[in-house]
């Protein structure tokens, strides 16, 4: 009479799905600043450029696109830019906004005699205030403390969903990552000249 073998059964092995957070940079503004501006111009050019929406083109890629509708939640800044970017990102559910993201609160008051572009002003003040300039305005040290409880809510809501969707701001993000990456998430450094629409994804495994 033949035996039969009997298969041995392989033991389950439980697959753990690892946390993420990505970061995503806003849309291109819609503001279609002056070429050249003084620094009277400035202060008034930088409010309407908080108030301004995107420019319908670029387009975030597929990938971005396909991130999001994966993304467990979608959060945001409540400046206009970036909750129409989130929106656009996946228009078919509610958005958390919150100005615990807002971007870093950088200085748009300047005597300095030149005329140059919005963008130009933009990484000066970028430049003077990682060196310590914050005239009348958050401070890198608030920035940073800001950036503290971002990440831990950012960590929270992956807990609760797994994968977690920031779409904010060029300054802040970096900040945000860093302290991310404080705290054993991996992931590449945040690049302060990351394009619109520019994302990079954080990991930890669960345990």
């Amino acid at each position: 009479m033949q035996r039969t073998r009997r298969m041995r059964r392989r033991p389950k092995v439980a697959l753990t799905v690892p946390r993420s957070i990505i970061l995503v940079r806003h849309g291109r503004s819609s503001l279609r600043a002056p070429k050249r501006l003084t620094s009277d111009g400035l202060r008034s050019t930088a409010v309407r450029y908080n108030e301004a929406g995107i420019r319908a083109t670029p387009r975030p890629s597929a990938l971005l696109r396909r991130r999001a509708r994966a993304a467990g939640v979608i959060v945001c800044s409540d400046v206009r830019r970036a909750v129409e970017s989130a929106r656009v990102l996946d228009g078919t559910r509610r958005v958390l906004i919150d100005p615990l993201f807002r971007e870093a609160g950088l200085p748009v008051r300047s005597r300095l005699p030149l005329r140059l572009s919005f963008d130009s002003w933009v990484w000066i003040a970028v430049i003077a205030w990682f060196s310590g300039w914050a005239r009348g305005t958050e401070s890198l040290t608030a920035a940073r403390r800001r950036a503290r409880t971002a990440a831990r809510r950012l960590i929270g809501l992956s807990t609760q969903h797994r994968s977690v969707m920031l779409v904010g701001h060029g300054v802040f993000n970096a900040l945000v990552a860093a302290e991310l990456q404080g705290r054993g998430w991996q992931g590449p450094r945040w690049k302060l000249t990351a394009a619109h629409w520019e994302f990079a994804a954080y990991t930890k495994p669960s345990r």
